[in-house]
Parts: C-alpha cells; structure tokens; sequence
C-alpha cells in the first residue's frame, strides 16, 4: 500500500519523497516510525506531520537488533539498484 505525503526533501540527498510504502500492506505511517529513503539508502523517521527527519545514530543504535537488521538489508538493496542502474 502506498500512502500520499506531504512533499518533503531527503534532509541527505535532496530527494522528493512525497509517498511512503509499508512492509505491511496496509499499515499507513505515524509519528516515530522509521523509513528509507529510495534515492540514497539514508535512514529516516517520520515526524507528526509525515514528513521526515533524519534518524540520528543514538536512535538508530537504540533500536532491536532485527530492525536494524531490516533497514540495513532495504539501504544495501537500494544501494544495489542504483548501482546497477549507472553500469548500465
């Protein structure tokens, strides 16, 4: 399920995110939880409003080992696409 955001910037890359995905299909986001961004793999918390913020590293290191192991896993995934779009 994709949800329509208020169009914000990546506070890393500049990137307009303006929609969001869930793993869970139909979960919309809410303050505190955590996101990708889909251009540069920086990690992201949604503020109240549904824009985002960068997530700082004291949160980021607070978080249970398989969070962290899931947003690792979407950053590396990201990363990967973008890399074999500029090989081709």
């Amino acid at each position: 399920m994709k949800t329509v955001t208020p169009s914000n910037k990546c506070p890393n890359c500049n990137y307009i995110i303006d929609r969001a995905s869930s793993i869970d299909s139909e979960r919309k986001p809410t303050k505190g939880d955590l996101s990708v961004c889909f251009n540069c793999g920086t990690f992201l918390i949604f503020n109240r409003d549904l824009t985002v913020s960068m997530l700082s590293h004291d949160k980021f290191t607070k978080l249970d080992l398989s969070t962290k192991q899931a947003m690792l896993k979407a950053k590396l995934g990201i990363l990967e696409v973008h890399q074999d779009e500029n090989q081709n």
